[in-house]
């Protein structure tokens, strides 16, 4: 995820008790709600997911992840996730998608195209941009945050370790003598895997976006 340099997590992104409490059934997503898209993709190594964030309430919406290894070739079918692009944007009112572009330049080319002005390059290796995506993803796990209580979005979440990234200079209210560094997040156990976690922190980003925007 993050170019296979080794690392240790320092914690864990979610408890797990308290991914499992905001697991929700009610109120489900329809129809014309208004969301926010998240896209982690990758090529055979690792899954592709897609992820929606409720814009009024936040809660996290898993619409789809495909493993490279259900597919007889081990590749993620492109087609297919061009198909789920398509429904979600034509299903729901899409205030931005954002989307790491890492190996799906051409699909980006495409969906910016389709829909302007509403996707995003997002590059998820790009630490001080991270660092502030994952910041604000654990803020909304400290309010009231709910999910539809996927089960590859939980073992995702669950799957996630925070680790140290790059070193960083202090914040104004910061101790300049205490060593600081970006957060990013890696997986627990080789394996493993985190990207519908991922497409969920891009989706909650480009939801503070819009709500930003008005």
């Amino acid at each position: 995820f993050f170019l296979n340099h080794p690392t240790v997590g320092v914690r864990d992104v979610v408890d797990a008790t308290r991914w499992d409490a905001a697991a929700r059934e009610d109120d489900p997503l329809r129809p014309r709600d208004r969301v926010a898209l998240g896209f982690d993709g990758s090529r055979s190594s690792d899954c592709t997911s897609l992820v929606a964030s409720r814009l009024r309430d936040g809660r996290w919406f898993h619409l789809k992840t495909w493993n490279p290894a259900d597919y007889p070739d081990g590749k993620v079918p492109r087609a297919e996730v061009d198909r789920a692009m398509r429904d979600a944007f034509r299903a729901y009112r899409v205030a931005y998608l954002f989307a790491d572009p890492y190996l799906w330049f051409q699909e980006l080319e495409t969906w910016s195209a389709r829909w302007p002005d509403r996707v995003v390059e997002v590059p998820t290796n790009t630490p001080q941009r991270m660092d502030r995506i994952v910041a604000r993803s654990l803020s909304h796990f400290a309010q009231e945050f709910t999910h539809d209580g996927d089960v590859v979005l939980s073992a995702h979440a669950k799957g996630a370790a925070l680790a140290k990234g790059q070193r960083r200079s202090a914040r104004p209210d910061e101790n300049a003598a205490v060593p600081l560094y970006y957060l990013r997040v890696t997986k627990k156990k080789a394996g493993q895997h985190i990207d519908a976690l991922v497409a969920g922190m891009l989706a909650e980003d480009a939801r503070g976006q819009a709500i930003e925007d008005g």
